[in-house]
């Protein structure tokens, strides 16, 4: 849903130009937006959206471009991403995997973030790509879905295409950017200061478990949390949680019984109203007294949660006028999530690396009732990572009706290099391709992300097995 900032801000623009330009025709525009259609596709309109559609009949590959009229801005980009991605990718083809975002952009008072998902349609792997531009009080949507790897210069083009016109009546939305989670450096990065409280210890087996990021929040991995530290501000982030039927109940005061009270001595809780600026936020605020140390502090406690996990995040102050002015608002203290990533060396991704999704979709009679069947997709990843450097990977999965699915499976090896944050592989086709990568701490252990850098949509989210 996004149309990005300006061909100048797009590098994959550039290299592409002398390609791409005779592939679009000449620019048109739809509501809000300006942008230079691909030549030769096929057009479909309505009042609401405009696609642009190219299908291989020979490959078997396919791709959907599409930009939305303009709707109404919660006001906060991360809101509205949200509310589009489920409404324009998570709805109406089913995917389940949780998008791999972006950094927010900011560009003559308008934001924009850029969204990626794997998933199957009819048998083959296919990504979903959402852009979400706000500002001015309105949202500009993009979409784009495909299986197939050679549109994605074309996908990229086009949205580097767009530009977007301010409303008639136009005000720039002030809500602040949450900060942009990227490593300082692709060195080893320093130890950060001492973390409080005390129990924040690091833990043993990684090579790197402190990260320093460039707005000069310091990371700790611990056992039990990832530790946050800055200006006298610490932050645990809880390592998730399985929902129960107990702690569903009350997922605020569960969680922080589980996770934050015994910190504490004393607490003191502020009354919290619920709004529509919040929700659907689990939140708490208090003024603690710290266990051995008598020392009085104001804690705010958030819990997120997706797919039955809760993940928590406790935030230490001095005060809560301290706090305000580090947090002005949840949205930003939620985007702190992101601050849980580590540097990879190569001996910690040596061994067996997979993941699996997977999405059900019932049916029925809307006139009857009866169940008129279930639509089912998943896909599993394999990697192998050998200390020599060596790689093999498989890629299956299987989409459809039950009892009537397609199947699509794919292997590589070859050799492949490590550097903290890069990650380059070369296939047995003399194909190098290059990915950011980046270690999440889990309880027990790390999630190893993956992002191409050529094609955004190309991710994976890898347990060790």
């Amino acid at each position: 849903m996004q149309p990005m900032i300006s061909p100048m801000k797009n590098l994959l623009f550039f290299l592409l130009i002398g390609f791409s330009m005779q592939l679009f025709a000449q620019k048109e525009t739809f509501d809000l937006a300006t942008f230079s259609p691909p030549a030769g596709w096929q057009r479909e309109t309505s009042k609401d959206v405009v696609s642009f559609v190219k299908i291989n009949n020979t490959a078997k590959t396919w791709c959907r471009i599409s930009i939305f009229t303009s709707v109404a801005s919660t006001g906060d980009i991360n809101q509205d991403f949200n509310r589009d991605w489920q409404d324009l990718i998570v709805k109406p083809n089913q995917v389940s995997q949780a998008p791999l975002l972006q950094p927010v952009k900011t560009f003559d008072g308008w934001k924009t973030l850029r969204g990626t998902s794997n998933y199957v349609f009819q048998g083959s792997k296919s990504v979903a790509i959402l852009n979400t531009v706000s500002g001015y009080g309105q949202v500009v949507s993009m979409t784009a879905l495909t299986n197939g790897a050679n549109y994605l210069p074309t996908i990229d083009a086009f949205f580097a295409s767009v530009s977007v016109q301010k409303p008639a009546t136009a005000t720039p939305q002030t809500k602040p950017t949450p900060p942009v989670n990227k490593p300082a450096t692709q060195t080893p990065p320093p130890p950060p200061p001492v973390p409080q409280p005390a129990t924040a210890k690091p833990i043993s087996g990684f090579t790197f478990t402190t990260t320093t990021f460039d707005d000069g929040w310091n990371a700790i991995q611990t056992a039990d949390f990832v530790h946050l530290e800055k200006s006298g501000t610490s932050i645990n982030l809880h390592y998730g949680i399985a929902l129960d039927d107990n702690t569903r109940n009350d997922v605020v005061n569960s969680m922080w019984n589980l996770l934050a009270a015994g910190h504490y001595q004393s607490a003191k809780f502020y009354n919290y109203n619920y709004s529509t600026l919040n929700f659907p936020y689990y939140y708490l605020e208090a003024d603690v007294t710290e266990k051995g140390t008598n020392q009085k502090h104001f804690v705010a406690f958030l819990v997120l949660t997706q797919q039955g996990i809760a993940s928590a995040m406790e935030v230490v102050s001095a005060s809560k006028a301290a706090y305000t002015q580090v947090f002005p608002d949840l949205d930003k203290l939620a985007a702190m999530k992101g601050y849980n990533r580590f540097a990879v060396a190569k001996s910690d991704v040596v061994g067996n690396w997979e993941s699996t999704s997977s999405a059900f979709v019932q049916y029925y009679n809307v006139y009857t009732g009866n169940s008129a069947g279930m639509n089912a997709a998943s896909i599993n990843d394999k990697f192998q990572f050998s200390a020599n450097g060596n790689y093999t990977s498989e890629h299956k999965g299987a989409s459809g009706v039950v009892g009537n699915q397609q199947f699509f499976q794919e292997k590589y090896l070859g050799s492949y290099a490590v550097d903290n944050w890069t990650m380059s592989t070369k296939d047995q086709n003399s194909k190098t391709s290059n990915y950011g990568v980046y270690f999440e701490a889990i309880k027990g252990g790390r999630i190893l992300h993956l992002q191409n850098q050529q094609y955004s949509g190309m991710q994976y989210h890898l347990m060790k097995k």
